[in-house]
């Protein structure tokens, strides 16, 4: 009688002993990270403080950042952000960018996107918005796409205006344009009132 009891005792123990240990391996797994390192609510709180995300609870503005920017690509913003923090979340600008051709100050909006240009492309961008605005094209900066658009300009032609006022130093009058060889009184007539010389 003896010995069965202390054989229940034995076996009670060791199923205590056994549960115990499942109790402990399931507490140890479950504070396992995805990579087996421990990760404490204390460090998950203090990556979440660091890892710059946004309040759940707050408005979030998605919008699209390109061109001569630093990082290139898609970025969630505070509501109220403008458009220099996009760029700065950015990276920023590249030394090749034109900082003034954007409003930094203007508002995000949601699913915006900001293009910054280069110095370069700024300028062209520029003279299209010039000629756009009064329909004439300006034969000191047009290039020879555009000179093209003007009737009896072919490529020849155009590539003699590019040449003249390189070498001349542009047209003072439109006038000036019959000093290009080829460009007689009959073909000003047709395009007179289609050029100018400046803004």
């Amino acid at each position: 009688m003896k010995k069965k009891k202390k054989y229940y005792t034995v076996v009670a123990g060791l199923c205590v002993m056994i549960a115990g240990a499942l109790f402990l391996c399931g507490r140890s797994e479950a504070a396992l990270g995805r990579d087996g390192v421990v990760i404490t609510l204390e460090t998950e709180q203090r990556a979440g403080e660091t890892d710059g995300s946004l309040d759940p609870a707050e408005p979030v503005l998605i919008v699209h950042v390109c061109g001569a920017v630093r990082n290139e690509g898609v970025y969630r913003l505070p509501a109220g952000s403008r458009i220099e923090d996009a760029v700065i979340a950015a990276g920023g600008f590249l030394p090749t960018a034109d900082r003034d051709y954007c409003n930094l100050a203007q508002p995000v909006e949601d699913g915006q996107q900001i293009r910054v240009p280069t110095r370069a492309e700024a300028e062209s961008l520029r003279e299209s918005r010039r000629q756009q605005n009064d329909g004439l094209i300006n034969i000191n900066t047009a290039k020879e796409e555009e000179l093209m658009q003007l009737p009896g300009i072919g490529q020849a032609r155009a590539q003699a205006i590019i040449a003249w006022r390189e070498e001349n130093g542009g047209f003072q009058t439109i006038e000036d344009i019959m000093k290009v060889p080829g460009i007689k009184e009959s073909a000003f007539q047709k395009i007179k009132d289609r050029i100018k010389t400046g803004d």
